[in-house]
């Protein structure tokens, strides 16, 4: 009689375990599919990220071809899409030698040689700072120049032509058997930059440093001249 009624308990436990299981089965799937719908609504807090914490979060522009605002020069001072803030963390975080920053001295001076004479080939003289340039080797390259306020300003003299491709300056009345042409010539200059892996990197860029007159012999008036003759 005593083996019976264990074999009774035993088998009451065992349905009253499976009536347990059956009715909390569906608690926990429903406990669950709410944790990830919470999930979703509120994500956990090491998953939200924020613009200014993460370098990526701005793309770098691609310049596989001369920017719009250089309009045929080598450099470009105005970039719509120059990345200050991904710059800004970049310099946060790679340590750069302050000294490559500063800005040139314009010189003053009304001619070349200081004895009275006048320029045969106007020019230009000013300040830069170029946010994009064409290194030495054709490409066009992110150049640093984040401001006054956060110290990184790389400020570089130039003269240009303000007559390029025209006839210098008295020389083109004076000498009837030349032809004067003023031209641009340019100096190579290291810049701090972004190099194709997006960190900061010292590279050579072309930038124009003066105005030069040229002449060569003019046949045509030789020609001209034999004709007369």
């Amino acid at each position: 009689m005593m083996i019976g009624n264990k074999w009774y308990l035993v088998l009451f436990f065992i349905i009253f375990s499976l009536v347990l299981c059956t009715s909390a089965k569906p608690l926990l799937v429903e406990k669950m599919m709410a944790s990830n719908e919470t999930l979703k609504r509120f994500p956990r807090f090491s998953d939200i990220f924020f613009p200014e914490d993460d370098m990526s979060s701005e793309e770098l522009p691609r310049l596989e071809s001369p920017p719009t605002c250089a309009d045929g020069s080598t450099f470009c001072e105005h970039f719509l899409e120059y990345p200050q803030n991904y710059l800004k963390n970049v310099l946060k975080e790679h340590a750069v030698n302050k000294a490559l920053f500063g800005m040139d001295i314009v010189p003053e001076f009304g001619t070349r040689d200081g004895n009275g004479d006048t320029f045969i080939c106007k020019s230009r003289v000013r300040t830069i700072f170029p946010k994009v340039g064409k290194n030495t080797r054709n490409d066009w390259k992110i150049i640093i120049n984040q401001g006054k306020e956060e110290g990184y300003v790389q400020g570089v003299v130039i003269e240009t032509c303000i007559r390029e491709g025209k006839q210098c300056d008295l020389l083109g009345d004076i000498v009837n058997d030349y032809t004067t042409t003023c031209k641009q010539k340019y100096i190579y200059r290291r810049l701090l930059s972004l190099d194709s892996h997006g960190k900061p990197a010292q590279d050579t860029f072309m930038l124009p440093s003066a105005c030069c007159c040229t002449y060569r012999r003019n046949y045509d008036f030789l020609s001209e001249y034999l004709k007369r003759k």
